[in-house]
């Protein structure tokens, strides 16, 4: 009959078919094991590589190309790149966001100097110009503050140096100059990065501003509470002018700082 020339398992016939799949599947799982066990041995490294999902034996699939809609008249809207993979951008827009980042994180390290003196203000200046009665004392501020309008002047050189080389980058990406300075100043803005340099420079002329007035009225002055008292009202109402300067100052920085975050 027909039937007979099916091989099934329980025949004598359909018997010996499935025991030479069974010896095939055995002879090519341990050529497998052989296989993975030479590579191993040649590359220690492999297998832990491979169980920690770092490397794979078969590549990921290519990302869908991602295009993030860019407007020439928003400058902000190319900063969405930073927001997209990097591997999914189509070839143009990945130079782009290239540019971009390298740009961002070269303005943000340039900041250090200033960042570092504006973070010692509350102790080295402000503690001290409050508690300040002798010229020694007047001097030691001043060091502080000059030592802060240093920092944000260098902070300011470095920081041209940044802006200009990130839009040459940008226009080496294929943007127009115009449109590379209006997107590096909206990045500069959105992250903060001009925060220190403005801040260093106004606090610290205005410390010496008032540190020059002190010295210059030091027989006028004197102090009670901690509270400077003056013989002439002409020049309290100047010295509250001035310290009212450098409040304003600080309560300006702490105000961007906190918009920024």
């Amino acid at each position: 009959m027909a039937e007979e020339n099916f091989y099934r398992p329980g025949t004598r016939k359909g018997g010996k078919i499935w025991n030479f799949l069974g010896l095939g599947a055995l002879l090519l799982l341990m050529a497998s094991v052989f296989f993975i066990g030479g590579l191993v041995a040649r590359n220690p490294g492999l297998m832990p590589a491979l169980l920690s999902g770092k490397l794979r034996l078969w590549p990921k699939p290519a990302p869908t190309p991602e295009k993030v809609v860019l407007d020439p008249n928003n400058p902000e809207s190319y900063l969405g790149l930073l927001k997209a993979n990097p591997n999914s951008l189509l070839e143009d827009q990945r130079k782009i966001e290239r540019a971009l980042y390298d740009g961002l994180v070269a303005l943000g390290s340039v900041s250090t100097p200033a960042y570092q003196a504006e973070t010692k203000l509350g102790t080295e200046l402000f503690t001290s110009l409050a508690g300040a009665n002798t010229k020694a004392d007047l001097q030691a501020v001043r060091q502080v503050a000059e030592k802060l309008r240093g920092a944000g002047q260098k902070t300011l050189d470095d920081e041209k140096r940044a802006e200009r080389a990130l839009v040459g980058e940008l226009k080496a990406a294929g943007l127009a100059e115009t449109l590379a300075q209006r997107i590096t100043a909206v990045a500069k803005t959105r992250g903060g990065i001009d925060i220190v340099t403005d801040n260093a420079s106004r606090i610290s002329n205005h410390t010496i501003e008032l540190i020059d007035f002190l010295e210059q009225n030091q027989a006028d002055w004197h102090r009670e509470s901690k509270q400077l008292i003056f013989n002439s009202a002409a020049n309290s109402s100047r010295c509250t002018e001035l310290m009212n300067q450098l409040k304003q100052d600080l309560e300006n920085l702490n105000q961007t700082v906190r918009q920024v975050r």
